[in-house]
């Protein structure tokens, strides 16, 4: 299973799990930020770096509310394993 798939779903079940951290972007995105950091620090299959990890993060935020990938993302190299 892809990194990205993997890391969407595990923070989906965690946020099932918790009330959700509020309605609007702008005040949920820290909590999403951090759990999604928590649970990148954890694989170790896949090492990123600061810019990987970040573009990670904000493509699995776009997709949750629901908008497209990240533009500034969009010209790095995406290993299949990863995206």
């Amino acid at each position: 299973m892809r990194l990205k798939t993997r890391i969407h779903q595990e923070l989906l079940g965690i946020l099932d799990l918790k009330p959700p951290p509020a309605d609007r972007r702008e005040d949920a995105e820290p909590e999403i930020r951090s759990v999604l950091s928590g649970l990148l620090a954890r694989e170790q299959a896949m090492p990123l770096n600061l810019f990987e990890r970040e573009c990670l993060i904000v493509d699995v935020i776009n997709e949750l509310f629901g908008l497209g990938r990240s533009r500034r993302c969009s010209g790095i190299q995406r290993s299949p394993t990863f995206w």
